[in-house]
């Protein structure tokens, strides 16, 4: 697919009609191609093998780990 300007002049122009409250700048061309070279070029890092899941360390923490068991506990403690 082909990215011009003319995308982002349609985007907004849609935007504008659904009003919404989000304008996005319109780049030149050259903008465009120099993005779309470097990204073509760069080295991706890969994704961590281990995430740090603040929530579900906290579940844990409470001895939770099924998505049943966490529906049940809110309904007790939570009033949901």
């Amino acid at each position: 697919m082909k990215i011009t300007p003319k995308i982002y002049i349609d985007m907004n122009e849609e935007f504008n009609e659904n009003g919404d409250r989000v304008r996005i700048e319109v780049p030149t061309q050259e903008a465009i191609d120099k993005w779309r070279e470097w990204s073509n070029n760069y080295q991706w890092k890969e994704e961590p093998t281990e995430r740090n899941d603040i929530v579900a360390q906290m579940w844990a923490e409470l001895g939770i780990y099924t998505f049943e068991e966490r529906v049940a506990y809110r309904k007790k403690y939570c009033g949901l």
